[in-house]
């Protein structure tokens, strides 16, 4: 648009929830309707496409990619270590809190839950854990500590609430990370996880500190051989569907 140059844009981020205060609110309307002029958009999700790309134009959502050249391990015959692991931001918004108090009131008391990560709710967590043998705060460490935790534990967790308006406009990356893992993942079933991703998930049904409880202590209790076949085929999809390789044909095929 700008001295008749079509622009695409790649949008990670809607401005509306980046920012505080009246003028800020200003300043991200003011920034939404410049990117609705744009020729092509590039969206986490359908919804943030429908939003910023009312008239139709070219358009391709990429939610994520995983590295081609990532090391996937199988995990046949993967014994069942008991543990539970959540690793990213540690903010109140993203549900920790009701992670910890929905696995507290868990059944199967002789799983642990690993944490990683920083973020607003770090000291209420450190207390927590001091308190709870149950709990293990790892704090920060390395990518590549985490990757290699990852293929060790039972369960990946991912509790962001799904009620708050943002979650249409975006894709969790840990959600690819886990699964490229070849362990299990239990999520919450935000809007922006499209529907193709359903079957190599498993979700909470609902959101209550019980309900949560329940679904963890259900998921811990199938047939674990199930569970890392259904892990193992969430692996294969997205190294074989969502490689950044075919992500990037995506973005070619618009520009």
């Amino acid at each position: 648009i700008f001295f008749n140059i079509r622009v695409t844009v790649f949008v990670t981020d809607m401005p509306r929830y980046l920012s505080m205060g009246f003028l800020s609110r200003i300043k991200s309307s003011l920034q939404e309707y410049i990117i609705r002029q744009m020729d092509a958009f590039v969206t986490l999700t359908n919804y943030m496409d429908a939003d910023l790309n009312p008239n139709h134009k070219p358009s391709v959502v990429i939610e994520g990619m995983v590295d081609v050249r990532a090391k996937c391990e199988s995990n046949k015959g993967r014994r069942r270590e008991k543990v539970c692991m959540y690793s990213g931001s540690i903010h109140k918004i993203y549900g920790i809190k009701k992670l910890l108090d929905s696995f507290l009131a868990m059944n199967n008391t002789d799983y642990i839950l690993e944490i990683y990560g920083d973020g607003d709710y770090r000291a209420e967590l450190v207390e927590l854990a001091a308190k709870h043998d149950r709990i293990i705060y790892k704090g920060l460490v390395s990518r590549d500590v985490i990757v290699a935790r990852q293929k060790q534990v039972a369960l990946l967790i991912n509790p962001r609430p799904s009620s708050y308006d943002y979650t249409q406009y975006s894709f969790p990356s840990k959600i690819m990370e886990y699964m490229l893992s070849g362990t299990p993942v239990l999520t919450t079933k935000l809007p922006g996880i499209p529907a193709e991703y359903d079957k190599y998930l498993y979700y909470f049904e609902d959101e209550s500190i019980e309900a949560m409880a329940n679904k963890m202590s259900e998921v811990l209790s199938m047939d674990y051989t199930e569970c890392l076949r259904k892990a193992s085929e969430a692996q294969s999809y997205v190294m074989n569907e969502k490689n950044n390789f075919l992500q990037m044909k995506k973005l070619l095929s618009i520009l």
